[in-house]
């Protein structure tokens, strides 16, 4: 919400504020560190009050105004509300890239204004977010490059674990804890791609094949339903909550907390382990089932035939 019009002094003379950004979204491919070549759906996730009466459950989302190929930007006006934080939902419906969420403390139109009257005003990279989407089962990848597709199963099942997280460690016989190479994120599928970057602290020349261990966290499998589940809440869902809505298949992605930057940004503000997708996603828990070392051609594609085991 604006207050009275704002001028401000730009090397042009003095100029009439016509909007505020309140964040600005841009999308790092994660195995290139470069902004994302295919569209992405950024979207505020709201409550079923303010969504329209017709909207997808796999959407429960205002979209953000796109600003290009994978940016995306929202302004303050007179449908933001002062609150926080605000949960946000990136997905590409081309399965290029898997999805994520975030609960962002954002800056308040009334810190913007305050910080205005002072010398240090808030800077536009202190309201911009870069999260890095790693490559789903869709992605077009560069020839040459070293990869290990395959999915993630609960042990002795046949069914998906959901959104899990994988890193290869080339761990030599008799060594230590080993050189992380090459990491990747499953969908809701369990599919995933673990595209290897290096060979770590192994000399060269590089060899034609690396021993690989891919290590797995996700949150615990969900038990089996319950045969005889209690009679239905006749008010199964609170207006004012945050889904998920029934036949939301994003509702169970797990949701990462972020802080807005300070002003001015400190860099470990702007580029961190969350925004990566490397740090542990709360709830989840290392793989105690028995993974096989991987023996991975180095320059293609390995697409396991089994699926890697997952216990908690």
């Amino acid at each position: 919400m604006m207050a009275a019009p704002d001028v401000i002094d730009t090397v042009v003379g003095p100029a009439p504020v016509l909007h505020r950004l309140a964040l600005g979204v841009e999308c790092l491919d994660a195995g290139t560190g470069s902004r994302v070549r295919t569209d992405v759906a950024v979207g505020r996730e709201l409550p079923l009050r303010l969504l329209p009466q017709v909207h997808s459950p796999n959407w429960p989302c205002i979209t953000l105004e796109p600003k290009g190929i994978g940016r995306a930007q929202l302004r303050y006006d007179l449908t933001t509300p002062e609150q926080t934080p605000i949960r946000l939902r990136l997905v590409d419906p081309g399965r290029r890239f898997v999805p994520r969420r975030f609960d962002l403390a954002w800056w308040q139109l009334s810190e913007i204004l305050s910080a205005d009257a002072t010398p240090t005003p808030v800077p536009a990279a202190s309201r911009v977010l870069r999260p890095w989407l790693w490559p789903a089962s869709g992605a077009i990848l560069p020839g040459g490059v070293t990869v290990v597709r395959g999915v993630v199963r609960e042990q002795g099942t046949d069914r998906p674990v959901r959104w899990a997280r994988l890193t290869a460690v080339r761990r030599p016989p008799g060594a230590g804890p080993g050189d992380v190479v090459g990491r990747g994120h499953a969908d809701d599928r369990g599919e995933f791609l673990v595209v290897i970057t290096d060979t770590g602290t192994l000399p060269p020349p590089f060899p034609r094949t690396l021993p690989i261990d891919l290590q797995v966290i996700a949150r615990p499998p969900r038990p089996d339903p319950d045969p005889n589940p209690p009679s239905p809440d006749p008010n199964p869902q609170d207006p004012d909550a945050l889904g998920p809505e029934p036949g939301d298949g994003y509702g169970d992605l797990v949701v990462e907390d972020l802080v807005h930057p300070s002003n001015p940004p400190l860099p470990g503000e702007l580029d961190n382990a969350v925004l990566r997708g490397t740090a542990t996603p709360p709830g989840y828990v290392p793989n105690t089932a028995a993974v096989p070392t991987l023996t991975v051609p180095v320059g293609t594609e390995l697409s396991l035939t089994t699926a890697i085991p997952f216990a908690p």
